[in-house]
């Protein structure tokens, strides 16, 4: 796919787009930072069993697996992104203020059940408006997503120091105002582009005919699922060699961190080395970061490991963030985007936690993280092999020096 060079008119647009962007970003995963660090904690000071807290944490994953795909369509079909963002933003502001109130496990289920499914399509819509705000001359996507980077750490900071006192549900009260701002901030975004109404499976068909996409699907599948074991078991680990709580903190907060400046600087490595590349970085990161686990049992090597997050993650979410917009093109983006989030944070998210939850039962976190080292090598295998068939032209098509 090619993209035409944008005119001193569209730059200027992307530009003032990209402010309302970086702004979305900052106040949605401000509220993701207010609520999810404090959200197990809550949910056991409630009474709810294990099982209970293994369902309600897998319900983001669940609503996105079952439906991120409709949402990215519909959005495309119908031209209506900016009307699905305003209404389910409206929905999770309500529900959160009805979770507050809510102590039994039934009523709190279908409640955040219903919050869940509504935010499914945020964040997809959102990365589907950077990259094509980047495209017309607008901020870099990395530069526009590092504002989520910094509204989640302000806020984890901030929601620490208030939740100092005691557990109490001012975190949820936070997390509904977070979602009425970004609510507000939309009412700046531009239509996304003019769409030809169409049938809702027929982006689908389109996105799903582009076999180097589809390739990006596997190998993100396959990294989410050994990605989703470090997040739900890194603090059993650290404390399983050793460490405690604030081990534990430290090293979340400098994943967090390290993301920052790749974010920052992303558009300078993707016109230096192109998302391609950008991949295998990623992937020999992920692999390295995992050995550390597997093999070093020490805290030291678990910061360390961490300190790596924005080289691994970053560098995959960039790229194929990216790759997505690329190669399926803006008709589709937030199909393409849709997908993406379906196949990592949905169904990757999913399949890691179940073999997870059945591995911990029988080993050690550093025998899984070992397994886990040997996961992040099969999806490089798989990558290498991938591009190897398809040719390079398929993962760095000719493009503007504005796209990345």
């Amino acid at each position: 796919m090619r993209f035409t060079k944008a005119t001193p008119q569209l730059r200027l647009e992307a530009r003032s787009e990209s402010v309302t962007i970086g702004a979305g970003y900052f106040t949605y995963y401000a509220g993701v930072g207010s609520f999810t660090p404090f959200s197990a904690v809550y949910y056991h000071s409630l009474g709810f069993t294990g099982w209970h807290l293994g369902l309600l944490t897998a319900m983001t994953a669940i609503g996105i697996a079952l439906t991120g795909p409709f949402w990215g369509a519909l959005a495309d079909s119908f031209g209506i992104h900016r009307q699905i963002m305003r209404g389910v933003l409206l929905v999770a502001a309500i529900m959160a203020l009805i979770l507050a109130q809510v102590t039994s496990f039934v009523p709190f289920l279908i409640t955040f059940g219903i919050l869940a499914f509504a935010l499914v399509p945020i964040p997809s819509l959102w990365d589907s408006y950077a990259v094509s705000a980047v495209e017309r001359g607008g901020a870099s996507y990395g530069l526009l997503r590092v504002f989520g980077s910094i509204g989640f750490t302000v806020m984890v900071l901030i929601m620490g120091w208030i939740m100092a006192g005691g557990l109490t549900v001012t975190f949820i009260y936070i997390y509904a105002i977070w979602h009425i701002i970004t609510l507000l901030v939309t009412f700046r975004l531009p239509p996304l582009s003019e769409r030809r109404r169409r049938n809702l499976t027929d982006g689908l068909r389109v996105v799903l005919r582009q076999r180097s996409y589809v390739l990006i699907l596997i190998v993100a599948f396959i990294i989410s699922t050994g990605y989703a074991l470090l997040n739900i078991y890194l603090h059993m680990h650290v404390e399983s060699i050793g460490g405690n709580t604030r081990i534990a903190s430290y090293a979340f907060a400098t994943s967090a961190m390290s993301e920052l400046p790749v974010f920052v600087f992303g558009a300078v490595i993707l016109r230096k080395i192109g998302p391609r590349n950008m991949i295998y970085v990623s992937l020999a990161f992920y692999v390295f970061r995992f050995a550390l686990l597997g093999f070093l049992s020490t805290t030291t090597a678990v910061i360390v490991g961490q300190m790596v997050h924005g080289l691994s993650f970053g560098m995959f979410l960039m790229a194929s963030v990216t790759l997505a917009h690329r190669l399926v093109g803006r008709e589709n983006a937030a199909t393409a985007q849709a997908l993406l989030a379906m196949m990592g944070m949905g169904l990757g998210s999913i399949v890691g936690s179940f073999i997870g939850g059945v591995v911990i039962e029988h080993t050690t976190t550093t025998i899984m993280y070992r397994g886990v080292m040997t996961t992040m090598i099969l999806a490089a295998i798989v990558f290498v092999v991938g591009t190897r068939l398809l040719g390079r032209d398929a993962f760095d098509p000719e493009a503007s020096g504005n796209v990345a």
